[in-house]
């Protein structure tokens, strides 16, 4: 039997709501939530999403972010997307900084990982993102793709040969 009062499947359903392009339905839910739970993360993941789909300032949604990594430290999709916000202002310190959290927080998440390679790549460190795919090859052995970034690693670094070795461990990692 479904609990129509119960957080998690007002959640839920506020998550078909925005899937189904319905903003004031799911906001409703939402906000009753909150309006309970203050401190409901999913919840303030859900309307940060509303957030971003209005348009909302950048600052505002930061500081929604900055409001669950006061409850919980340890939320790496928080600190990817305080990374991408503060990216766009320019700050590259805090960019940094929250790339390098969500790495530590998740340090098998290869999406993560690729950002913070990307990110030292076009601030032209290319040691530190060496670093990153090294290690994480570390967290995820068996898998290609981070053979891949290592392998591409190589190739912006002109290392040709190298490059070409790191390519064929990697197919043979993941030869389908």
């Amino acid at each position: 039997q479904i609990n129509p009062e119960n957080k998690d499947y007002k959640l839920q359903l506020a998550s078909f709501y925005i899937l189904g392009k319905k903003r004031e339905e799911a906001r409703r839910r939402i906000d009753t939530v909150l309006s309970e739970s203050p401190d409901n993360i999913p919840a303030l993941y859900l309307n940060i999403s509303l957030m971003a789909l209005d348009n909302e300032p950048s600052r505002t949604m930061i500081e929604k972010y900055e409001h669950i990594l006061a409850i919980d430290t340890v939320q790496p999709r928080a600190h990817m997307a305080l990374s991408q916000l503060f990216a766009r202002q320019k700050d590259m310190e805090k960019t940094e900084t929250h790339l390098k959290m969500a790495v530590s927080q998740a340090p098998k998440n290869i999406a993560y990982a690729n950002s913070l390679y990307r990110y030292y790549l076009l601030r032209r460190q290319p040691e530190d993102a060496r670093s990153v795919v090294e290690t994480l090859i570390s967290q995820v052995p068996g898998k290609a793709q981070p053979l891949v970034l290592l392998g591409n690693f190589f190739m912006s670094q002109k290392q040709g040969v190298e490059a070409e070795k790191t390519y064929l461990q990697a197919i043979d990692t993941e030869p389908d």
